[in-house]
């Protein structure tokens, strides 16, 4: 009888040191499966919204040290997008008397917000001064609110310095 007691008491403490035991080890488990399970994963991402339209064939005339740009987008713009939008015309210029560095990025610089308008075969266009003695290239895009559209092609064109009177 003694020896079915001592097999009972040794079952028991089994039992007990697999089940029961230390208990952190299970507080620890349970809490490594709560915070997998729930809350944040990764930083908030905004919902995605679709790319402004791209500016389609922009195109310049130069004319008495002025340029006109000329582009188009492939279709207007609705009422709601509109009221926020704005063509973004960007300038890189280098002077014609300094050699042009073919590996250098190029630095453009704002240098027109023309607000969004409905216009006629959705053709638009601005007029810009120009500095004789510089190389220039110009892109335009299109903002509506924080997001940008894709740059257009890049026009690309020289305004030499006047010639010197001897």
């Amino acid at each position: 009888m003694a020896r079915q007691s001592d097999t009972r008491r040794l079952t028991l403490v089994t039992a007990h040191r697999f089940i029961g035991g230390p208990v952190w080890p299970w507080l620890l488990l349970l809490l490594v499966l709560v915070l997998a399970g729930c809350g944040v994963k990764g930083p908030p991402v905004p919902p995605e919204r679709p790319l402004p339209p791209t500016v389609l064939d922009l195109t310049y005339r130069v004319t008495d040290q002025r340029v006109v740009l000329a582009w188009q987008l492939a279709a207007p713009l609705s009422k709601t997008a509109a009221g926020g939008s704005a063509f973004v015309v960007l300038r890189s210029r280098n002077r014609l008397d300094q050699p042009f560095c073919e590996t250098c990025p190029l630095v453009f610089e704002r240098v027109a917000v023309i607000p969004y308008v409905d216009a006629p075969e959705n053709r638009f266009s601005t007029e810009l001064a120009l500095d004789p003695g510089y190389g220039y290239r110009f892109k335009v895009h299109l903002e509506t609110g924080p997001a940008a559209g894709n740059d257009s092609n890049l026009v690309r064109f020289d305004v030499p310095a006047p010639a010197a009177e001897e």
